[in-house]
């Protein structure tokens, strides 16, 4: 079942509203199998391998049966997972699209990955709690927290592209189209193989008669 985002769609055109539905599930689970693997080539930080495994584990778990991933979350946080296990945890509640405990989750992982000195990590959390934000219909959160991964000075590429473009997507539902813009325009830069980052962008210069 997608990450639908129960905004306040009826000021939106079709177009609109079909890119403000765009499902996260697939792409949150993306971020977080990736987000678990001890080795990478793709210039992302990897996982402790001390973390790594039981990291998947907790993922599968989540997967197969977001309870089950909760309570395999919670119990390896009390033995030490890190903000690893809390991360899973945000996963398991956004798997069972119970959004609040989704993105206190996140957000304390974000939070015990900087004090850990985990910045690039703490980024992308802030942005996965900035999705589970926009999944509740809860734009002016989603808009705090993908500020606060950008803040996180993420490096250039797809990673910010996407954050820039789902904060888009937040500055829309909140009405503001210009603020939108600017970000849309990051994104395009950042992530040009994103169609839907085209879609938005030619669908708000429709309704602007640009």
């Amino acid at each position: 079942m997608p990450f639908f985002l129960p905004l306040l769609l009826q000021a939106y055109d079709p177009e609109i509203e079909a890119v403000m539905n765009r499902s996260r599930r697939e792409k949150q689970a993306e971020a977080a199998a990736a987000s678990a693997s001890a080795t990478r080539t793709d210039g992302r930080i990897p996982v402790p391998v001390k973390y790594a495994a039981p990291f998947q584990a907790c993922l599968d778990e989540a997967t197969q049966s977001p309870e089950a991933g909760v309570a395999f979350a919670q119990k390896w946080r009390i033995d030490g997972g890190s903000f690893y296990a809390r991360h899973c945890m945000g996963f398991a509640y956004a798997r069972a699209e119970r959004w609040s405990p989704a993105i206190v989750a996140f957000e304390q992982a974000a939070e015990e990955a900087e004090r850990e000195g985990e910045v690039a990590q703490s980024a992308r959390l802030w942005a996965q709690a900035g999705n589970a934000a926009l999944a509740s219909g809860d734009a002016a959160k989603a808009r705090q927290d993908f500020d606060a991964a950008l803040a996180r000075g993420m490096a250039d590429g797809l990673e910010k592209g996407e954050v820039h473009l789902d904060r888009a997507r937040a500055l829309v539902a909140l009405g503001e189209g210009d603020a939108a813009r600017e970000s849309l325009d990051v994104a395009l830069a950042q992530a040009p193989q994103d169609p839907l980052g085209w879609l938005l962008s030619a669908t708000l210069a429709r309704r602007k008669g640009e």
